[in-house]
């Protein structure tokens, strides 16, 4: 009997026995321990023949759905479905390509939105309820998708337009795309950007194929997940959440941006991604959020980078004032050292520095009012006095004349 041609297709593959005419597609493969499955479309020439869920693993199974066939046409599907197991088993398993390293040159990772979303690796913006992460994370969507550089806001996007596809488990379309029209008429674009809006009710593990099949269709760039604790599913404090949850996003091939939520109970300046931490060790580049009110109709946030990339360091804080009118939502770089709720998120150099603006202070003086130990103060202040950046004038330190 002859082979089939097998093709790899969004989420699965498509075998054509070309003397039969008979195509099977595979989809929603999953491979255990004991078993792999998915599900098969049988159909011929003559039109389609059966669908169903069908182990690769199980002799009975073949059998089984041959037999059925054999009813509806007499040709040799014990041989067929032979193959697809064999066929689809050894493509399974046969994994990805290997490469020898250092075979060409190497270039320096990319980044889609810099410095807070990395081209083709997985970033993470977490933070408290209500606390800004979708109007900021749509912000950054705008931006991406009318492409440029984006310099008088700190933060640097492609020249290329990038196309984005927004993945909501947490409210609807109406919502998003008005926040969105808001974002937009604050920055005068009055033509429609790429960006695409898909509604989400089951973890990405079980959705992954359709969204998929979404992301070829539109050709889009990047992926925005909002948020991570649904797109995960389960419980989140376990490693199997976070595992399952990167595996799938693994598969999509795009950029991913995902919003998460914040860890109750850890201290103020030590906030975690809410669940296991495979969540954090497995994300490349994570960053929080921290939002004060800064009247009736604007906000200010804060944005503390967490995890670093591999090739990088951590980034200094950064923040934006955003204002909110009738139909409108603009945004500016507001340092975020210039209110005291950010300033306390900050490491105790930066809090000094700040303190010291004000005049010179004694290391005692410096621990009373930032209420830090007298050994954590004396460190800092010997740090920063090695790095040129104060200077000690008798018992007092100052910041050195620029």
């Amino acid at each position: 009997m002859s082979k089939p041609v097998l093709t790899t297709t969004i989420g699965g593959y498509k075998l054509y026995w070309e003397a039969d005419q008979v195509t099977i597609e595979v989809t929603r493969v999953k491979e255990s321990k004991v078993h792999c499955q998915g599900e098969i479309m049988i159909s011929h020439a003559t039109g389609h023949l059966k669908q169903c869920v069908f182990s690769f693993t199980n002799h009975e199974t073949r059998r089984s759905v041959a037999k059925e066939l054999a009813k509806l046409l007499p040709i040799d599907w014990d041989s067929i479905m032979e193959q697809l197991c064999v066929f689809v088993l050894r493509e399974i398993r046969k994994g990805e390509p290997v490469f020898a390293l250092g075979e060409g040159p190497a270039s320096r990772p990319e980044w889609l939105c810099d410095p807070f979303i990395l081209a083709n690796q997985p970033s993470v913006l977490f933070g408290a309820p209500s606390g800004g992460k979708s109007t900021f994370g749509l912000i950054l969507a705008a931006m991406c998708s009318l492409g440029g550089s984006s310099n008088g806001y700190r933060f640097f996007t492609p020249e290329k337009s990038q196309r984005i596809l927004y993945l909501d488990w947490e409210t609807d379309k109406g919502v998003i795309e008005w926040q969105l029209q808001c974002i937009r008429n604050g920055l005068g674009i009055e033509f429609q950007l790429p960006i695409f809006y898909r509604r989400c009710s089951v973890p990405l593990a079980q959705d992954v194929e359709q969204i998929n099949a979404v992301a070829t269709e539109y050709n889009v760039d990047a992926i925005w997940l909002d948020s991570l604790g649904l797109a995960a599913g389960g419980d989140l404090n376990t490693p199997e959440a976070a595992l399952s949850f990167f595996s799938a996003l693994r598969t999509l091939n795009k950029t991913p941006f995902i919003l998460a939520h914040t860890a109750r109970g850890s201290e103020n300046n030590d906030k975690h991604v809410f669940g296991s931490v495979f969540f954090e060790a497995t994300a490349r580049n994570i960053w929080e959020i921290v939002k004060t009110q800064d009247d009736d109709n604007s906000i200010i946030i804060g944005l503390y980078h967490k995890k670093p990339p591999p090739f990088g360091k951590l980034h200094n804080p950064m923040g934006y004032r955003i204002e909110f009118s009738e139909d409108s939502t603009t945004f500016d770089y507001h340092d975020p050292k210039s209110i005291d709720e950010l300033l306390s998120r900050m490491g105790n150099n930066t809090k000094i520095l700040e303190l010291l603006k004000r005049g010179a202070l004694a290391p005692k003086e410096i621990q009373e009012q930032l209420g830090i130990p007298e050994g954590t103060c004396r460190s800092a202040l010997k740090r920063l006095k090695e790095k040129g950046s104060v200077m000690q004038l008798g018992e007092k330190y100052v910041l050195p004349a620029r």
